[in-house]
């Protein structure tokens, strides 16, 4: 049940638990029930921690968890950040079709069986890395394409200049074999009716494990 939805002019730890204080009395018109507030789920921003260390000195049974899903899209993040060649192809080429039939045309003449490039959203976490195994299996459709594409305007040139770079391939191979498990985790714990130990927890663990099992055979094939 979905107690309020509210913008704030100003989002900070004082505003949350405001809004948090004002929607347990929707709850509870005739006396909040403090001691029946069990657990308080948000993102690991820092200003919704703070928020929860006030919200607690009024609830004080509370209990304040980070979501899971939100603390792998931050780890996402950072791997995008490691990666700017891959993030400028992803951004460049998705900017290359919009609004652009002619070339649309030519990507579906070129590449008949290949969807149109993704553009990741920045409020559906882990799309990134799903544009990234997009580029990783398409890749030479995505050159064959640009190919054809003769017109000088500047984001095909630069999209040319980064199919060009040499690294390209093994940053995309890298990524979704080091870090594809991250999205489809993330996938998997957005699903309504995990429960937290059997379901959730576990879904952690294969993926630390899998990682675990990707790092030791870096490490012995003398790789970093």
């Amino acid at each position: 049940m979905l107690l309020t939805s509210k913008v704030l002019e100003k989002v900070n730890h004082s505003t949350i638990a405001k809004l948090f204080d004002k929607s347990m009395a929707l709850l509870w018109p005739n006396g909040v029930q403090h001691d029946d507030i069990l657990l308080f789920v948000s993102d690991a921003a820092p200003y919704m921690v703070k928020s929860a260390s006030v919200i607690k000195v009024f609830y004080s049974k509370m209990v304040h968890i980070t979501c899971l899903a939100h603390g792998l899209h931050r780890v996402a993040e950072e791997i995008r950040n490691m990666f700017p060649k891959v993030d400028k192809l992803i951004s460049n080429v998705k900017k290359t079709f919009l609004k652009a039939p002619y070339r649309v045309q030519i990507f579906k003449n070129e590449a008949p069986e290949v969807m149109l490039p993704p553009e990741p959203i920045i409020t559906r976490w882990g799309t990134w890395l799903d544009a990234t195994d997009y580029y990783c299996k398409h890749i030479q459709s995505i050159r064959n394409v640009f190919m054809k594409l003769d017109d000088d305007s500047a984001s095909i040139l630069k999209v040319k200049n980064i199919l060009d770079d040499q690294q390209l391939d093994a940053n995309l191979v890298c990524i979704i074999a080091n870090f594809g498990i991250i999205s489809k985790s993330i996938t998997q714990l957005e699903k309504r009716g995990l429960k937290l130990v059997v379901d959730s927890i576990n879904i952690v663990n294969r993926m630390i494990d899998n990682m675990n099992i990707i790092d030791t055979q870096s490490k012995s094939s003398g790789k970093t």
